[in-house]
């Protein structure tokens, strides 16, 4: 039996093409609503999800830490509550400014002890502040309110057999783009990044150790 308690995370940014996989990563570890969304999917900035009853120690971190490995761009804040006498541990997370952790108490503020803030008074100030985590809450204060959804998805067909490709749709007159796509998953992704997509979902087999598969596909956002 494992020690569990309560996870909770809030999102601040994200940009269309990463809805549905943190939507994804959400389910994976137990947290929102568990019924099916309505394509597309969307995410609401300022909603916060929460875990299960059954949230082990350490799954809110795992998926903090997961987060931020898959979805970089995105901009969130999440915490798990104390457990029996050990405080909780947040992670607020900005890209550009990176990931900051700290114990938490049950609402999620960040707990500092009072010899690091001794230690920290002769720091330069923007040292202090940064330890303190001054620079993330700035930043998500200023971003907006909002909900990102995902764009329009292309669905698309890999035949390993005969290594062909079909996007539909996938051209900019609406006939299927058709193309070889010799190699592995990693080599198809790229020869798709080369026509300006990106895979929003993982390849899957439509008929087991069959040399089928089907993926659904974004065009890739413009910088």
């Amino acid at each position: 039996m494992g020690t569990y308690t309560t996870g909770h995370i809030t999102f601040h940014a994200c940009p269309p093409h990463r809805v549905r996989s943190v939507l994804e990563l959400l389910r994976e570890y137990g947290f929102g609503d568990d019924e099916e969304q309505q394509e597309p999917l969307s995410l609401e900035f300022g909603t916060t999800y929460t875990s299960g009853e059954w949230c082990r120690v350490s799954d809110t971190t795992d998926l903090a830490t997961r987060l931020i490995a898959e979805t970089p761009e995105v901009a969130f804040t999440s915490y798990e509550e104390p457990y029996e006498d050990r405080l909780g541990t947040t992670c607020t997370h900005v890209p550009g400014l990176g990931a900051d952790w700290a114990a938490c108490d049950e609402d999620g503020a960040p707990v500092v002890r009072r010899a690091d803030v001794l230690k920290w008074m002769p720091l330069p100030i923007e040292v202090r502040e940064a330890n303190l985590g001054v620079p993330w809450q700035t930043a998500i204060a200023a971003m907006p309110r909002g909900t990102a959804t995902e764009p329009d998805s292309f669905d698309t067909w890999w035949d390993r057999r005969t290594a062909d490709v079909q996007v539909a749709d996938g051209q900019a007159e609406g006939q299927d783009l058709i193309f070889v796509g010799v190699g592995d998953s990693d080599e198809v992704d790229a020869i798709l990044a080369g026509h300006g997509f990106l895979r929003a979902n993982p390849w899957v087999a439509l008929d087991e150790n069959g040399p089928l598969f089907r993926t659904a596909i974004y065009r890739s956002p413009v910088n």
